[in-house]
């Protein structure tokens, strides 16, 4: 919900005209920090717009200064910037702006959210391989027939293994495994298929491949 709240409320004309005036100003201007400060009154009293607000004002410097350069890719760089907000929401109460803009809050958590994701994809990436590697038919050129049953006696001995190990897990890490790495489903659909956040899916999928690896080690011949 607070998803859709950060890239689709509109903020109305007024706003559109605050934060045109906002643009033209240094971060550390007085004029900005006392709208910021009047936009985290607002939303201590439970105005939502507030959000919209420093959403608009912000999304674009975080995205183009902290989130991307770090992601390298635009789709993942607009998950991790409304993550962003969605942390920033439950903690927003908290915020005082005296001299500084609540823009460098804002991208501290943006940099460690980037950042985040960035070596989760690296894990995800580096697993995927191995994942990959081991359930990899061996390659014989030109097969005499005694070689090809061979290589299809690995392949299958290589096929058990992997159900035995997959069988042996955890049924929501087999599920988180099956979802992402072998069908290769987007994050947020691996998340909504198990009824969980994607931070949550996250977590589950590195237990889950942790769990793999060792259920499948067990399992060496």
């Amino acid at each position: 919900m607070l998803r859709l709240l950060c890239q689709l409320i509109l903020i109305g004309a007024e706003g559109a005209a605050q934060l045109a005036k906002l643009a033209g100003l240094p971060l550390s201007s007085p004029d900005r920090l006392a709208w910021e400060r009047d936009r985290l009154a607002a939303f201590a009293r439970g105005d939502q717009r507030a959000l919209s607000d420093l959403y608009g004002a912000y999304a674009g410097l975080l995205y183009a200064r902290i989130v991307l350069p770090i992601v390298r890719q635009p789709a993942l760089a607009e998950d991790a910037l409304a993550d962003v907000f969605e942390r920033a929401h439950g903690k927003l109460r908290e915020v005082r702006v005296e001299d500084r803009s609540i823009f460098f809050w804002l991208a501290r958590i943006a940099r460690n959210r980037a950042l985040d994701m960035q070596r989760r994809r690296s894990v995800e990436r580096m697993a995927a391989a191995k994942l990959a590697s081991s359930f990899t038919a061996l390659s014989i050129d030109e097969p005499d027939p005694e070689s090809a049953l061979s290589a299809l006696g690995e392949e299958r001995a290589v096929s058990e293994r992997m159900k035995a190990a997959l069988d042996g897990l955890n049924p929501r890490y087999r599920q988180a495994l099956k979802l992402r790495i072998l069908e290769e489903r987007p994050r947020e659909q691996c998340a909504a298929a198990l009824s969980v956040t994607v931070p949550t899916f996250d977590v589950l999928l590195l237990r889950a491949l942790r769990a793999f690896r060792k259920s499948w080690q067990e399992r060496e011949a």
